[in-house]
């Protein structure tokens, strides 16, 4: 009979080799499998590799995720022999730093790529792990000092009984027994700090064997060698009334924390309470702070005792709320923001233990013995729900609650049968994203009978009963008469404009200025949109930097392409019978989670430089690739998601990038060093612009405001308030005239003086801009959610506006050579007009078009344009610019929201099944 679990999988392997041992289906694709056989030989050869470091009975930590090779990678563990302890890569770093710690876990298996995140964790050096490379895993081992190993040495002496070695002793089992444990655990404890629990084999196999033999087992009946007993306050047994269940047997022993040793048929405390009649066993419940939540079992005085920790925080309890919600109370060291709270909670609180409620009291209610009164707190609960309930306006007569409720589901995809939407519940935190959340207003719109002013930047930024709210006041009669006072109001507010300007910075930019000499070399960056950022060095301090769309006489040089001599003549490229272009799949680069920003592209004259690519994830990472090869130059992982797409400075030294925790990182654009974080009032989903004439980088943030930021100083030179609404679109820099262009939520399109942040005009659009405003030397152009391409002058003078089927999420794209513009719709379309506003040709794509399309030359022609462009159901287009006619088209493995980049032949864009694609562009004979 198998006494370990690698000798059950061995017995099953033995009889079975060529069938499926595991099943593994990734999102969206075909499942994989992998026989017996395919198992063994992997573990097989992680256990030669591990046994190489004489990791003989150690406790090795598997940082990774589920996969089709994680059966392999704990079987080789095991076959060592030695017991493996689980780490989650989505945990915070600080409880898995924690838990290493004290599990005494001195070498981990990480999954290949997420070896740059555990990187994150002090102390920890990579071995050379090139031996199983093809296994997908690196191993790290802690960096030890004399005086640990000492301090190591001693405590496990300290649990070795006086009267000999336990091996010896059959009255015992002892941990440091070969193959004596097989897994390390932590779980809820009864003081709220999670418990480390070390599971020896022979506490498990015979649950295994007992369940493999028994088709069913009784819901219960104890499992075999297993030993029920109730017992009193005093540890007597009871066999009629009253008791704690206590679980045991003679090998079904489990090490707790530091125990070293035990004896047979130990008996635990379960922490649950029964009653015994008529020999039936009755729950009752617990008497400890342990619930069960989410499937997984916790103590709310871990989180009491995390919150506690956390520096905004003076003190806090935690109620388990009529046994149905989990109720956080917070006492704050000063005023902050709920959802700053919140941000703070995410980032310290394992997922399952997050709170569903959170309230902010000012001091804690104490009992007589001056402990924190729970019941009191219970009776606060009630009251603020009643308070939430009393301030809710009248529903209207067609149920507008029960309707949002339904609608909120339908856009979400939610089953109707689930439980009723929270009041606090957002929407982009509940799986909603901007083309849901434009689906979901105009569904509104149709229910509430009239446009709602203001309705879509509540969906994107406030709960659900602040969108209930918002509805009621905009079709209360009052509204009605309101509506051309708020107009005129809005028109009139650029008076009040609000600018904050930092003082002394010219005096510390002037201290600074002799660290501020161009050194860096000619680099150009791409981004969407083929707007081109570019830097030319030409010997000492002569230096060309300017922004343009697409390719100029200088960018060519740059990168080594030859059109000088007379003007060509463009043509049409049409598709010859002779050569047909193809999209082969170059490389790709797994982020974790979603990729919704679009590429940064980097081309640098620096000897053997090849061109890198910069984006971020959902997963919170920011990632340097090599264009070439796809290889991971350098990743980041920052404090939240990355929508915002990176760009880089005017001097080329940083990389900047916002985030969701409300932050611009600046990083060093060779190492991903933070050079300096800045931290705004909300949100940042903007992606920044730099001015080529100071070499300020704008950002907007979702708190309302744009800034303007000298990288080079660390300093905010000042912010502007854009007047309502948040900004989630681009700023856009003109140098003829030097003006900067923002777009905000609210419907506002703002033109401010770059070195003063002084507003020149204002134009309320009426609806949100998602798109980024582009300009050239003589217009403005801008997308708009009310489905039409708007065109202004560079004194906010409006020249026409074109129509399409659908809101434009997409920003302006002008082509380099003809100057026409394209952009896409939710309509399916890519259109193309020209700068007098008359439609050239329209391409109907397969999906809504959100993504901004980029226009490039044919690198074979070279007078020839060709576009390429992305659609949400994950069709990258390329299209001949001029006539509008499909040139090829690729497939992605998942939704597409990501503009593409491209450079030479090689177009890089982001996509939600976690990918960075790299697309290469190749022509063949038909």
């Amino acid at each position: 009979m198998a006494c370990t679990l690698q000798e059950m999988v061995l017995q099953a392997a033995a009889l079975y080799k060529d069938r499926n041992a595991v099943c593994f289906q990734p999102y969206n694709k075909t499942p994989l499998y992998y026989t017996y056989q395919d198992v063994l030989q992997r573990a097989e050869e992680l256990t030669l590799f591990l046994k190489c470091h004489n990791l003989e009975n150690k406790t090795v930590g598997l940082y990774c995720q589920p996969g089709i090779n994680l059966p392999s990678w704990i079987l080789g563990i095991l076959q060592v022999p030695a017991a493996y302890t689980p780490l989650d890569p989505t945990a915070p770093s600080s409880y898995t730093s924690s838990l290493i710690q004290r599990c005494k876990v001195q070498h981990v298996l990480v999954e290949k790529d997420k070896a740059e995140m555990f990187k994150l964790h002090p102390d920890w050096i990579e071995k050379d792990s090139s031996s199983v490379q093809h296994l997908h895993v690196t191993l790290f081992e802690v960096v030890r000092s004399d005086t640990s190993d000492e301090a190591e040495a001693t405590h496990e002496a300290a649990h070795i009984p006086s009267g000999g070695d336990c091996t010896e002793n059959e009255d015992y089992i002892n941990i440091q027994d070969k193959q004596c444990l097989g897994y390390v655990l932590h779980t809820s404890g009864t003081t709220g700090i999670p418990k480390v629990v070390s599971v020896p084999h022979c506490c498990i196999v015979p649950n295994i064997l007992h369940l493999r033999a028994n088709d069913s087992v009784p819901l219960g009946d104890p499992l075999d060698e297993t030993m029920i007993e109730v017992r009193n306050d005093d540890g007597v047994l009871v066999e009629e009334g009253e008791g704690q269940v206590y679980l045991g047997g003679r090998q079904r022993v489990c090490f707790l924390d530091d125990e070293m040793t035990l004896p047979y048929g130990t008996m635990r405390r379960t922490g649950d309470w029964v009653k015994i009649q008529d020999g039936n066993i009755f729950f009752i419940g617990r008497k400890d702070n342990q619930i069960k939540r989410h499937g997984k079992r916790l103590n709310t005085e871990y989180i009491q005792q995390v919150v506690d920790k956390l520096e905004p925080v003076d003190s806090c309890a935690v109620v388990w709320y009529q046994a149905k919600q989990l109720v956080l109370f917070v006492v704050l060291k000063k005023p902050l923001e709920k959802k700053s709270l919140w941000r703070y909670l995410q980032a310290h609180l394992l997922s399952y233990t997050l709170p569903d409620d959170l309230v902010v009291v000012d001091r804690m209610p104490l009992t007589t013995h001056g402990k924190i009164d729970h019941s009191r707190l219970n009776v606060i609960y009630c009251e603020h729900l009643q308070q939430k309930m009393d301030l809710k306006l009248p529903v209207l007569p067609d149920d507008l609650w029960c309707n949002l409720q339904d609608l909120w589901k339908s856009v979400l995809g939610l089953p109707e049968e689930c439980s009723d939407i929270s009041e606090d519940s957002v929407f982009l935190l509940s799986g909603g994203d901007s083309l849901k959340a434009i689906r979901f207003h105009e569904e509104v719109e149709k229910v509430a009978g009239r446009s709602v002013p203001g309705l879509l930047e509540v969906i994107l930024s406030d709960t659900f009963l602040d969108i209930h709210r918002c509805i009621l006041r905009g079709t209360s009669p009052v509204m009605e008469n309101l509506q051309d006072q708020t107009s005129v109001n809005a028109t009139e507010s650029h008076i009040q404009h609000i600018v904050d300007v930092t003082e002394n910075y010219l005096v510390k930019r002037k201290a600074e200025a002799p660290t501020l000499q161009m050194d860096a070399p000619s680099f150009v960056s791409l981004s969407r949109g083929n707007r081109l950022f570019l830097n030319v060095c030409r010997g000492g301090r002569d230096q060309k930097c300017e922004v343009i769309h697409g390719l100029s006489q200088d960018l060519l040089q740059f990168i080594g392409c030859n059109i000088s001599g007379p003007k060509r003549q463009r043509t049409k490229l049409t598709p010859s019978p002779e050569q047909v272009i193809t999209l082969q799949e170059r490389w790709t680069s797994d982020t974790g989670k979603c990729v919704d920003a679009s590429p940064l592209l980097v081309i640098s004259s620096e000897k053997d430089s090849t061109g890198t690519v910069y984006i971020g994830s959902h997963s919170h990472r920011l990632q340097a690739l090599d264009l070439d090869t796809g290889a991971v130059l350098w990743e980041r992982i920052l404090g939240d998601r990355i929508e915002s797409s990176a760009a880089v400075s005017k001097c080329g030294k940083f990389i900047l990038v916002g985030c969701y925790d409300g932050a611009v990182y600046v990083l060093r654009r060779r190492s991903g060093e933070t050079h300096w974080v800045f931290t705004t009032g909300s949100a940042v989903k903007s992606s920044p612009a730099v001015d080529p004439v100071s070499g300020l980088a704008f950002i907007g943030s979702h708190d309302q405001y744009l800034y303007a930021l000298d990288i080079n100083v660390k300093q905010c030179v000042w912010k502007a308030h854009c007047q309502g609404g948040a900004v989630f679109s681009s700023p856009c820099v003109s140098t003829s005239p030097h003006h900067l262009y923002v777009a905000t939520l609210g419907g506002r399109l703002l033109a401010l003086d770059p070195v003063t942040g002084k507003n020149l005009w204002m134009i309320d659009m009426g609806k949100p801009m998602f798109s980024s405003p582009t300009c050239n030397q003589h217009h403005v152009f801008i997308g708009c959610v009310d489905a039409n391409l708007y065109c202004f002058t560079h004194m906010g003078e409006k020249l026409w506006q074109f129509p399409s089927d659908g809101p434009i999420f997409s920003s302006p794209c002008m082509s380099p050579l003809s100057k026409h513009i394209t952009f896409g719709s939710h309509d399916g379309f890519i259109y193309c007009c020209t700068a007098e506003a008359e439609l050239l040709w329209k391409y109907k794509t397969s999906s809504q078009v959100y993504a901004t399309p980029f226009t490039f030359p044919n690198p074979h022609t070279g007078n020839a344009e060709l576009l390429a462009a992305a659609s949400t159901d994950g069709n990258v287009w390329i299209l001949d610019a001029l006539s509008g006619l499909l040139v090829s088209r690729c497939a992605l493995g998942g939704e597409v929201f990501s503009s593409p980049g491209l450079y030479g032949t090689r177009l890089v864009v982001g996509c939600r099944n976690n990918l960075v694609y790299c697309l290469d562009l190749i022509w063949n004979e038909k």
